[in-house]
This record gives C-alpha cells, sequence and structure tokens, in this order.
C-alpha cells in the first residue's frame, strides 16, 4: 500500500492525522473505531508517528506536552532522541527541533513563576510578626514596704512585668504549619524544575555534540572541494555558516541553563534552611499550651528552680531541691499566671 509523503516537522501529530480526516465530521468517533484496527497502528509506525501522543493530542485538542505534569514533561524529554543533522538542509538545520521543541518555552513560562516567588520572605515577615507579640510589657507600681521609706515619703518602683501572651502561643503553631507547607510544596515544585532543567542541560549538551561533528565534517568537504566548482562551495559554505551559528546559540543555551541549574539549587537550600528553622521553632522553641498536655507526662521546660515538671491537670509538680532537701512543689502553668513563679513547658519528656 503506497501512503503519502509527511512532512510533519512543524505540526503536531494532530494536525497530521486531520489533514488525513478533513472531511470526516467527527474525528474523534472516528479515531476511536481506528484504535482497534492494528493495521491503522501500523501505518502510524511506518511514518514514526505516536500513536498514543496522537489520541491524547485528538482528545484534549491542544498539544501533548501541555497536558504533561513537570514530571511527566522530565521523562518526555529524556525519552526524545537527539536528532541527525547531517542530511538536512540548511533550512531544516535552522528550524530544527534539537530534541528541545517547546521546552524552552515551558521554562521561559514556569520558571520566573518560582525564581521569583515571594513566599520565602513572606513566611519570614508572617513569623516575625506573630512573634513580636509573643511577650507583653506591662508596668506595675510598687508601694514602699518598709516603715522608714514611707516615712521618708519614698515615691512608689515603677518595674516591668514581661509575661508570655497565650493567645499569641495559641495561633503561633498553626500558622508555622501553613507556612511550612507552603514553603514545602513550592520547594518540591523546585525540585522537579530543576531535574527538568538538568535532563534539558544534557540533551542540549548532546545536540552540541552532534552539530560539531556535522560542522566538522562539512569543513571537511569544503577543504576537500574542488574551488572552481562554484554551487558546490557555495551550498558547503551555507551549511558551515548555519551551523556555526546553531552551535553558537546551543552553546549559549549551555551556558544559561547551568546558570539557572545552580539559582535553582540555591532556592531550594533556602527553603530547606527555612523550613528547618520553622519546625524547630515549632517543636523545640514554642511553649506547650494546656490542651497540648497530657495528664502524667513529664515535660522539660523552664521555672525559677526546675527544667523538668509532671503535668497533673491544672498544675505542675516539680522536685524543689533546697537547703540540702528535695521535695516536691507545686506550680502553675503560665497560662494560670498567679503572680508568681511558672512553669514554662517546651517539649514531653522522651
Amino acid at each position: 500500500m503506497d501512503y503519502p509523503e509527511i512532512d510533519s516537522k512543524d505540526d503536531t501529530l494532530a494536525n497530521v492525522f486531520l489533514k488525513y480526516c478533513h472531511n470526516i465530521k467527527d474525528t474523534k468517533a472516528f479515531l476511536e473505531m481506528l484504535c482497534k484496527n492494528e493495521l491503522f497502528r501500523e501505518i502510524f509506525n511506518n511514518f514514526d508517528l505516536n500513536f498514543d501522543i496522537l489520541k491524547v493530542e485528538l482528545i484534549n485538542g491542544k498539544n501533548y506536552e501541555d497536558t504533561l505534569n513537570i514530571e511527566e514533561r522530565t521523562d518526555y524529554l529524556s525519552s526524545l532522541p537527539v536528532p541527525s543533522i547531517e542530511k538536512l538542509s540548511p533550512m531544516e538545520i535552522i528550524t530544527c527541533d534539537n530534541s528541545l521543541g517547546l521546552h524552552a518555552t515551558y521554562i521561559q513560562d514556569e520558571y520566573p513563576k518560582l525564581i521569583s516567588s515571594n513566599e520565602l520572605s513572606v513566611a519570614t515577615s508572617k513569623i516575625l510578626e506573630l512573634t513580636k507579640g509573643i511577650f507583653t510589657e506591662n508596668e506595675i507600681v510598687v508601694e514602699p514596704k518598709g516603715f522608714l521609706d514611707r516615712l521618708r515619703g519614698t515615691p512608689p518602683e515603677i518595674k516591668k512585668e514581661i509575661k508570655l501572651s497565650p493567645e499569641v502561643i495559641k495561633s503561633l503553631k498553626p500558622n508555622l504549619d501553613i507556612q511550612i507547607k507552603v514553603l514545602y510544596d513550592e520547594a518540591q515544585n523546585l525540585s522537579a524544575l530543576k531535574n527538568y532543567v538538568e535532563v534539558y542541560y544534557h540533551k542540549n549538551k548532546a545536540f552540541i555534540k552532534e552539530l560539531a561533528t556535522t560542522l566538522e565534517t562539512y569543513k571537511k568537504k569544503y577543504e576537500s572541494t574542488d574551488k572552481s566548482n562554484i554551487f558546490e562551495i557555495s551550498n558547503l559554505s551555507s551549511y558551515i555558516s548555519v551551523l556555526e551559528n546553531k552551535l553558537n546559540i546551543s552553546n549559549l543555551t549551555d551556558t544559561l541553563l547551568m546558570q539557572e541549574f545552580f539559582k535553582l539549587n540555591q532556592a531550594i537550600v533556602n527553603h530547606a534552611t527555612t523550613i528547618n528553622s520553622l519546625i524547630l521553632s515549632r517543636d523545640v522553641l514554642i511553649p506547650l499550651i494546656g490542651t497540648e498536655l497530657v495528664v502524667g507526662n513529664s515535660y522539660i521546660g523552664t521555672c525559677r528552680n526546675s527544667n523538668e515538671a509532671v503535668w497533673q491537670g491544672d498544675h505542675f509538680i516539680y522536685q524543689r531541691h533546697k537547703w540540702g532537701s528535695t521535695f516536691p512543689e507545686k506550680i502553675n502553668h503560665f497560662q494560670n499566671d498567679d503572680g508568681y513563679d511558672v512553669f514554662v513547658p517546651i517539649k514531653v519528656k522522651k
């Protein structure tokens, strides 16, 4: 069977197929019927076209790659072969897909969105704003107690009292969880894009090698060709000029991709550092409020005389060491500040 020739370099597979069935009203129904036909698949194999990709394009009405997420794009790009350009015309070399196709557009569109994201600074600002309210500062008037001080008319002493704010602490952990999730998701996207750029880089590197090899071949042909053969010399000169230009562009792409790879890598490191700091703050530095405590559990924390206490349900008991003796002593949770010392629990004792 003879098949008409197809030049599909500038078409999606769907457009190539539609050239053959433009007179069929219901293309998708027609395709579903043909999907069951082994001969049809065989025909597409003869054209070196991917039938499954064609099917996706027809059903979705857009380019196959536009239906893929970043991980799928990376796998797809990795599977694309680097085309041989030795037998292409100068114009075909100029428009050669070089195995990258629309991938440059994807990086131009998606990469800036991530790399210019301000979520990192937003997360840091929100946490700093919240932490400012953790401590409240009040001025307390302390009247003189001694008889002589009162007799002399000693003025009252103004002292500053600093207390933890339970309301702010209660809202801080959920806010930290939100910021951690946002940064983690963004770091995942950055990592996926970094993998994508790395595959892109290696594909471009392979294409550079193909260009350099072909360029060397044409230069040798030029040197060995009779200079009186004006037409052949002119053709070879065109090939060499086009290949040199294409090689320069690909080498520039090589440099740019390497720079972007390191930018993405640094962005991932910055995100990881911030996420770890937020997790440390959430799990180690922020005091536990009453609803997070379990009766009978020992907690590491701080008060004037101890760094460990057992929660009793409405107060703590800690072991007080005084004048060579040890005895249990009651102490309130910082949410129930009664003007005396309070215990600030940080984490459960393992």
